[in-house]
């Protein structure tokens, strides 16, 4: 059992392995695409996944960071509440990129270049657990 300031194990395996898992993916997808697609078909896919990817990891963290401001009034349960919201819509968006691969039946997988975007989602929301003690709790008075 852990004490309520820990970080959830789910928030830290997302956070130690959502970027190797994409990484993998990436070279599997490079590989395969190497060999069966020419290059314009998947190259200009696998920068922009990347490019997403990551800012999609940095526009999470300033997003949740900047709710700093609402320190005030804005609860410690809301801002976890964001943090595992954001945490299962990239669940629901990898998964659909899945689904997507397996209903194509995997002739292409530039589409897992998309796995990038999900992945910073929710890694950079992982990252913010820490800032969870600039919140008040439920019952406790306002500053």
């Amino acid at each position: 059992m852990t004490d309520s300031w820990s970080k959830p194990v789910i928030l830290s395996t997302v956070e130690a392995w959502a970027f190797p898992f994409v990484a993998a993916a990436y070279g599997i997808a490079t590989v395969i695409n190497a060999i069966f697609h020419p290059v314009g078909d998947w190259l200009p896919m696998l920068f922009a996944g990347a490019f997403v990817g990551f800012a999609t990891y940095w526009g999470m963290r300033a997003i949740l960071r900047f709710q700093k401001v609402n320190a005030l009034t804005m609860r410690r349960e809301t801002f976890e509440g964001f943090i595992w919201f954001f945490v299962g819509f990239s669940v629901l968006f990898a998964s659909l990129i899945f689904l997507g691969v397996a209903i194509s039946g995997g002739s292409n997988l530039a589409v897992l270049y998309g796995l990038a975007i999900p992945a910073g989602m929710s890694t950079g929301a992982a990252r913010q657990w820490e800032l969870r003690k600039h919140f008040r709790s439920r019952g406790t008075p306002a500053v």
